[in-house]
């Protein structure tokens, strides 16, 4: 029997969390808001190993923690971005908002 070995194509989002994680970062610095980058990359973490329940998780717990970033532009982009990941996730997982 032949199994499919072939592997999804990367998430289009992989490449923003990334660049968002490092700008909240450098803008607010780690200790302020290490919960929000904590969440963050464990929900990358979670993207990358197909597991978008775990994902959702985390990416709901990042947008309770936004809620407490000073800087409104990037809260509104983390918001932003955390629901767009949102709906990339498989139905079953995504919550309904």
């Amino acid at each position: 029997m032949i199994q499919n070995t072939t592997t999804p194509p990367p998430n289009p989002y992989y490449p923003q969390l990334d660049e968002l994680i490092a700008k909240i970062k450098k803008s607010v610095g780690t200790e302020e808001h290490s919960l929000l980058v904590e969440h963050l990359e464990t929900a990358h973490a979670y993207l990358r190993g197909a597991m978008p329940e775990e994902c959702a998780v985390n990416l709901d717990l990042a947008r309770q923690e936004a809620l407490g970033l000073s800087d409104e532009p990037l809260q509104r982009e983390t918001n932003d971005l955390i629901e767009r990941l949102q709906k990339s996730l498989p139905v079953s997982s995504a919550k309904k908002h």
